[in-house]
């Protein structure tokens, strides 16, 4: 059965980071963002503002959850986030608040692009499938993706089948999350296994998907395929994999 409709996870399976994502086992990396914070005026040191970030972030999600009880993997709107800390470290808030928090994440989660997921997208347009996102996202990762992709970006991916965990205020692996995707599978009557998710967790992109009657690449190493999905290491074998066995001559 061919696929009609490919669904991308995109940090580690689209964008590779540089360096480890921002956690607060990895302090060193606010070194940057900070420097840039500094061009604005605003001088704060970098313990604060890693104190200040993983509060606001953690009362973001618990105030998420109060207001709605069956979120389990709450998301923030993270340009929402910066609104607070400014109100903390300075007492007002930039009219740019948008720009200052796409650059920060610039300066402290850079992004690395692989040529070879390109042609796997490449491919997927050319031979008339749809394609969109399932992933833990951000108002900033399209205009990151955009940025490698140029233009080709917009006809490449569909708006309707972009599904963003900040849209939502919540993320994968929360039910909630794929229940929206079904909602709108089901309204553009597709077929559960006319649909493709593609990402390099095993858990959110692959055996979640997959009990929902969706199919699934394993983008990654150390699995083994089964009869509900199938196992790339690379991108190239991706590729292979979506030629051979998801889309039909």
């Amino acid at each position: 059965m061919a696929i009609k409709l490919a669904l991308w996870d995109v940090y580690g399976t689209i964008l590779f980071p540089l360096n480890e994502l921002i956690d607060p086992g990895h302090y060193e990396k606010f070194e940057a963002g900070v420097q840039y914070l500094h061009t604005l005026g605003i001088n704060c040191k970098k313990e604060e503002i890693i104190t200040v970030f993983f509060e606001e972030v953690e009362r973001y999600h618990k105030d998420v959850v109060s207001k709605n009880g069956a979120i389990k993997y709450p998301e923030v709107r993270i340009d929402e986030v910066w609104i607070n800390i400014f109100k903390r470290i300075s007492g007002k808030v930039p009219y740019n608040i948008r720009e200052i928090a796409f650059e920060f994440e610039k300066k402290v989660n850079r992004t690395k692009w692989d040529d070879n997921i390109e042609n796997a997208l490449n491919f997927l347009y050319e031979n008339g499938v749809k394609q969109g996102f399932s992933s833990n996202a951000q108002f900033y990762t399209p205009i990151i993706l955009r940025e490698y992709l140029g233009d080709k970006f917009d006809f490449l991916f569909y708006e309707q089948f972009s599904f963003f965990s900040y849209k939502f205020l919540f993320s994968k692996p929360d039910m909630l999350f794929y229940n929206e995707i079904i909602k709108v599978i089901d309204y553009y009557g597709l077929r559960r296994d006319e649909v493709l998710f593609i990402g390099n967790d095993f858990e959110k992109d692959v055996l979640l998907p997959s009990s929902f009657g969706f199919r699934a690449i394993f983008l990654g190493k150390g699995k083994q395929d089964s009869e509900k999905y199938k196992c790339a290491e690379s991108s190239e074998k991706l590729l292979f994999l979506l030629k051979n066995e998801f889309v039909s001559k």
